[in-house]
C-alpha cells in the first residue's frame, strides 16, 4: 500500500496538535504560578516522558500524551502488559521517571500519564483473577475509589 504525497506529513500534524495543545495548557499554568524555570520538548534524556518537561525550582513534571483520534476504554492490560513494540506504558513512565531523577536528583519529579482515552468500566478487560473480588471490579472503579482519593490527599498536603 503506498502513502499518497503529504499523507505522512498530515498523520504527524494531526498527532502533534492535540499533543502540542495540552503542552500548551500544562506550560501556561506553570507561567501563571510564576514557577516556570525551564521547558523541554522531545528531549531524548527522558526516555519516554519525552513529550514535555517543565522545569521549577523544586520540581519537574514530565508528561507523557497518548492521544487517539477515536478514543476508547483503557484497560489494566494497556497499562501493564507490553507489546512486541517495547515495554508496558507504566515501565515506560517508571523508567522515564528514573532517567529524570538521576539528571535531577535535588527535584521532585513528577511523571504524568495524559490521555483521552477513558478507563474501562469492563471486568473481564485484563483485571487479574482474584479469590473474592471487590465490587465492582474494573479499571475504572479502582481509578474512582483508590487512585483518585490518594492524588487528591497528595495535592491538598502540596505533594
Amino acid at each position: 500500500m503506498s502513502i499518497k504525497p503529504g499523507e505522512g506529513e498530515r498523520r504527524a500534524a494531526g498527532g502533534y496538535h492535540p499533543q502540542y495543545s495540552v503542552c500548551a495548557k500544562f506550560i501556561l499554568h506553570a507561567l501563571k504560578q510564576r514557577d516556570l524555570e525551564w521547558i523541554r520538548i522531545a528531549d531524548p534524556d527522558a526516555g519516554r516522558v519525552d513529550d514535555v518537561q517543565i522545569g521549577a525550582a523544586a520540581h519537574v513534571d514530565a508528561y507523557q500524551i497518548k492521544w487517539q483520534q477515536y478514543p476508547g476504554a483503557m484497560t489494566l492490560n494497556h497499562l501493564i502488559r507490553g507489546t512486541d513494540k517495547g515495554p508496558s506504558l507504566i515501565a515506560q513512565l517508571a523508567d522515564g521517571w528514573k532517567r529524570l531523577q538521576a539528571i535531577y536528583p535535588q527535584r521532585r519529579v513528577v511523571v504524568h500519564l495524559v490521555t483521552n482515552m477513558y478507563p474501562s468500566s469492563n471486568a473481564n478487560a485484563g483485571m487479574p483473577a482474584v479469590a473474592s473480588p471487590p465490587s465492582p471490579y474494573h479499571l475504572a472503579a479502582f481509578i474512582e475509589q483508590a487512585w483518585t482519593p490518594t492524588w487528591l490527599t497528595d495535592k491538598t498536603r502540596g505533594i
